[in-house]
C-alpha cells in the first residue's frame, strides 16, 4: 500500500475511532439524563467532570509527550521509551485511585451525598487510565486500527451494559460508573499485553518529557480554571440542576468531537514530522488545509443542531429540558471558538511554543474568574456557556498572535531552549 494510502486509511480508523466514542458518550449521557431526575444526573456530572480533568492530566504528563516526542523514534529507542512511561503512568494512576479512595473516606465520614459516587469513581479511574495509555501509543505508532479495537471493548461494552441496565430499569449513577471500569479495565488488559517494550533507564524519559510537560502542565491547568470550571462554578452558584440542564443541551452538541478528537490526534505526530522535515511553513501548509476541510462538517451540523433544537430536545429529553432550546446556539459559538484554540494550539505544541499556550491560557483564567462568574451568577447555564465564549475567543486572539511571531523550527530541536541546550531532550528526532 503506497503511504497516501495509509495515511488515508489511518485517517478513517481514527475517525471511526471517535464516531465510536462519541456515539458511546452521547448514548450514555442519554440514558442518564433520562434515568436521573436533573439533580441526580447532575451531581453525575460533576463526579464524570472530576474523571475528565484527571484524564486531562494524564495526557498532559504522560500520552501527549508520548505522541510528540516517540513520534520519530526507532525500535529499541521507542520501546526503552515507552517503557519509562509505562511506569511513569502506573504511578499516577496509583495515585489517582489513592485520592479518589481517600476523598471517598471523607465524604461517607461527613455522610455527603457524593460518597458512593466517589467510591465508584476510585473504581474506574485506574481502569480509565491504563486503558487510555494503550490507546493513545497506537496513535503514536500510527495505528488508529488498533486503537478502535481497544475502545470497541471499552466504549462499546460500556454503552452495552448501560443499555442493559436501563432496560432493566437498574441504571443508576454507581451502575453507569462500575460498568465504564469493567469494560476499560478489560481492555487494558488487551492493549497492555501488546505494547513493544524494551529495557532500559528511565530518566532519559523524564528529562525529554520535562521539556514539554513543564508548560503543557501549567496550560493543563490554566485550562480546568477556565472553560473546564464552569460545570463546577455552576454546581456552587446555581445548583447541581443547572449543571445537568447544561449537560443535557452540551451532549447534543457533543458528537462535534467525532471530528475535533479525530483531527487533534490524528495530526499531532504528522505534524511533529512535518516541522522536522520542512519547519514552521511546512508544517502550516499541512495543517491550515485538514482544518479548514475538517470545519465543514462541523459547521453544517452545528447549524442543523441549533435551528432544529426544539424539536431535537422535545424528542430526546421530554419536557425535561424543553425550555433550554436557545442556549444550543451559544453553546455551539463556543464550540467553534474551541475548535479554532484547537488547531491554533496543536500549531504551536508541535512548534514547541508550549509557553505561548500558557500565557494565552493565563488570559482565558483571567476572564472566567471575573466575567465567568458574573454571567453563572446573573444568568446561570446561559451564562456559563456565554463565559465559556469569551473566555475562548480571547485565547484564540492570543494564540493567533503568539503563532504569528513563532520561529520557523521547533524550540526542541535548537540548543537556544535552555543555557547551554541543558534542558533540550537528547536523542529526541521528532
Amino acid at each position: 500500500m503506497s503511504g497516501l494510502g495509509r495515511e488515508a486509511g489511518s485517517a478513517a480508523w481514527g475517525i471511526a475511532d471517535q464516531a465510536l466514542i462519541s456515539l458511546a458518550n452521547f448514548l450514555t449521557m442519554l440514558l442518564l439524563a433520562r434515568s436521573l431526575d436533573p439533580s441526580g444526573f447532575g451531581s453525575f456530572v460533576v463526579v464524570y467532570t472530576v474523571l475528565l480533568f484527571v484524564t486531562s492530566i494524564q495526557m498532559t504528563l504522560i500520552t501527549r509527550p508520548h505522541n510528540v516526542l516517540a513520534a520519530g523514534l526507532q525500535a529499541d529507542d521507542y520501546g526503552s521509551y515507552t517503557s519509562g512511561a509505562l511506569a511513569g503512568q502506573a504511578l499516577l494512576a496509583l495515585l489517582f485511585t489513592a485520592t479518589a479512595l481517600l476523598a471517598a473516606g471523607i465524604a461517607f465520614a461527613l455522610g455527603a451525598g457524593l460518597a458512593p459516587l466517589l467510591l465508584a469513581l476510585a473504581a474506574v479511574v485506574f481502569a480509565w487510565q491504563m486503558q487510555e495509555f494503550a490507546r493513545q501509543l497506537q496513535y503514536t505508532r500510527r495505528r488508529a486500527d488498533q486503537a478502535f479495537a481497544y475502545d470497541f471493548i471499552r466504549y462499546g461494552g460500556a454503552v452495552s451494559l448501560i443499555a442493559l441496565l436501563w432496560h432493566l430499569d437498574s441504571l443508576t449513577s454507581e451502575t453507569a460508573l462500575h460498568s465504564l471500569a469493567l469494560t476499560a479495565g478489560l481492555s487494558a488488559l488487551y492493549g497492555l499485553r501488546r505494547l513493544d517494550l524494551r529495557l532500559g533507564s528511565w530518566r532519559p524519559v523524564f528529562r525529554r518529557n520535562w521539556v514539554l510537560v513543564r508548560w503543557t502542565f501549567a496550560d493543563c491547568a490554566g485550562q480546568w480554571l477556565s472553560v473546564e470550571l464552569y460545570p463546577f462554578l455552576l454546581a456552587a452558584l446555581s445548583g447541581v440542576s443547572a449543571t445537568g440542564a447544561a449537560k443535557a443541551v452540551q451532549t447534543l452538541v457533543a458528537p462535534s468531537h467525532v471530528v475535533m478528537n479525530a483531527f487533534e490526534a490524528f495530526l499531532v505526530p504528522r505534524a511533529a514530522r512535518a516541522v522536522s522535515r520542512g519547519g514552521k511553513k511546512a508544517m502550516l501548509a499541512f495543517l491550515i488545509p485538514i482544518a479548514a476541510l475538517a470545519a465543514l462538517p462541523l459547521v453544517a451540523f452545528w447549524l442543523l443542531i441549533s435551528l432544529l433544537g426544539s424539536q431535537i430536545i422535545g424528542f430526546v429529553y421530554g419536557d425535561a429540558y424543553a425550555g433550554y432550546a436557545p442556549m444550543i446556539w451559544v453553546c455551539v459559538a463556543g464550540y467553534l471558538a474551541l475548535y479554532t484554540v484547537q488547531a491554533q494550539s496543536l500549531a504551536l505544541l508541535v512548534l514547541g511554543e508550549v509557553k505561548a499556550i500558557f500565557a494565552a491560557r493565563v488570559v482565558s483564567v483571567a476572564l472566567t474568574l471575573t466575567l465567568g462568574i458574573v454571567f453563572v451568577t446573573q444568568w446561570g447555564a446561559y451564562g456559563a456557556f456565554g463565559g465559556v465564549l469569551v473566555s475562548l475567543a480571547a485565547m484564540s486572539g492570543v494564540l493567533a498572535w503568539r503563532l504569528s511571531k513563532a520561529g520557523e523550527e521547533a524550540i526542541w530541536t535548537s540548543d537556544e531552549t535552555t543555557p547551554a541546550g541543558r534542558d533540550r531532550a537528547p536523542g529526541v528526532a521528532i
